[in-house]
């Protein structure tokens, strides 16, 4: 599986290739340069991990940001019914995420 991570300034973007995911934006600079790379995905329970298998292209330290998951609404339930798009922040302090 490939996942692209987007440089977009102090908010980068992560992204999960030919998956109906959406979009994380990762409140930081991690990239320096757009890249996209190997990975892995795996689900427990209603938790999605995405793990990169690579360094990317360009990559920054960042001390810390907060992660924005804006869902796509391609993602349909096993009914057909259409996935909220509603944007999700990740909860508690700015953290390390990489």
């Amino acid at each position: 599986m490939s996942i692209t991570l987007t440089n977009s300034g102090s908010n980068d973007r992560i992204t999960v290739v030919s998956t109906n995911l959406g979009t994380v934006a990762t409140g930081g600079n991690y990239v320096g340069a757009t890249s996209t790379v190997a990975g892995t995905m795996s689900m427990s329970g209603s938790t999605v991990t995405v793990a990169l298998g690579a360094n990317p292209t360009s990559p920054n330290t960042v001390a810390s940001g907060t992660m924005t998951w804006s869902p796509s609404a391609s993602a349909k339930d096993l009914a057909g019914n259409a996935m909220s798009t509603t944007a999700r922040t990740e909860t508690g302090a700015p953290k390390q995420n990489f």
